[in-house]
């Protein structure tokens, strides 16, 4: 059987978050509560998508600087937490009062 290419989805275009848009959405509406919950949810974006391998913010978030700087910032943080948590030093010294050599931890 054939697949009716009018209807079947290509795979050649980028994934967007439709979170991308409503923060995009949220964050453009000019309320400051908007623009501080788009923040806040543009940084746990960035840790979700190191987590599934993402390597640069959404299209969406990419054009407005504090939406992506927020992202970037999730991105930095849980990128740091998986280094960490992959440290055989700080792993060793969590109870130790010596703190590792590279992550002062």
């Amino acid at each position: 059987m054939q697949q009716d290419t009018a209807t079947t989805p290509s795979t050649d275009l980028p994934f967007m978050h439709m979170d991308g848009f409503k923060l995009r959405w949220l964050y453009l509406s000019g309320a400051e509560w908007a623009q501080v919950y788009a923040c806040q949810e543009a940084y746990a974006m960035g840790r979700y998508d190191f987590q599934s391998g993402e390597t640069a913010p959404p299209p969406l978030l990419a054009d407005i600087y504090a939406l992506a700087s927020h992202w970037r910032e999730g991105y930095r943080d849980q990128e740091q937490a998986y280094e960490i948590s992959q440290c055989a030093c700080c792993q060793n010294n969590l109870d130790d009062a010596n703190p590792c050599s590279v992550h002062g931890r």
